[in-house]
């Protein structure tokens, strides 16, 4: 339990960029240097063969000129719920207020099982698997620090599943048989996000 108020109270910390950093920004602007800390907050909608679901992610880093590489973390409710850990990299295409822009996400997801996802019958173990999300999107700019984002992409995230079952045997010893099954999805991403500088 204490997981999951650790998640939310880092989710919370995590999406508002705080007054020092905000000041910080605006000093070394102010001496011509085209960079500083940037945050964005984004949801969406994840749809594939396993049907729809939702994500939401926290995104904190920093930009130099149109370039943006940060570290994020999220939560991904499809099929099974995770929580994605990983590394962001954005190129605006213009140096405008509104711009397209490519992204690209890689990193590592860990479980986090509501109880109807979990099995009745044994137990399981869940390993932590590979995540990316690659796309592009659009970003329109209101005033010089936030920006409205939109963007579609493609994304993936694995997970291996260790099952073991209680095995009844007439004859001691009577191990547990293990199963092992690696899970795969890949989806489409449509996020709606907000930037802030």
């Amino acid at each position: 339990m204490y997981r999951i108020y650790f998640i939310a109270i880092l989710l919370c910390i995590a999406s508002l960029p705080s007054s020092a950093q905000i000041k910080e920004q605006s000093v070394t602007n102010s001496k011509g240097c085209p960079c500083g800390f940037q945050s964005i907050l984004q949801g969406g909608l994840l749809e594939g063969m396993g049907g729809s679901s939702w994500n939401l992610q926290t995104i904190n880093g920093a930009y130099y000129k149109s370039w943006f590489a940060g570290i994020g973390i999220g939560l991904d409710y499809y099929s099974m719920r995770t929580i994605p850990l990983f590394i962001d990299a954005r190129k605006e295409l213009f140096r405008k207020k509104s711009t397209p822009f490519l992204y690209g996400d890689a990193g590592i997801h860990f479980d986090w099982l509501k109880k109807n996802e979990k099995r009745s019958w044994g137990t399981s173990e869940y390993n932590r698997g590979f995540f990316y999300d690659a796309g592009a999107g659009y970003k329109f700019g209101f005033g010089n620090r936030n920006a409205l984002l939109l963007s579609a992409g493609y994304t993936m995230k694995t997970i291996r599943e260790e099952r073991m079952l209680d095995v009844q045997c007439i004859q001691a010893p009577c191990n547990p048989q293990k199963e092992y099954f690696n899970y795969t999805f890949s989806r489409f991403s449509f996020k709606v996000g907000w930037q802030f500088r």
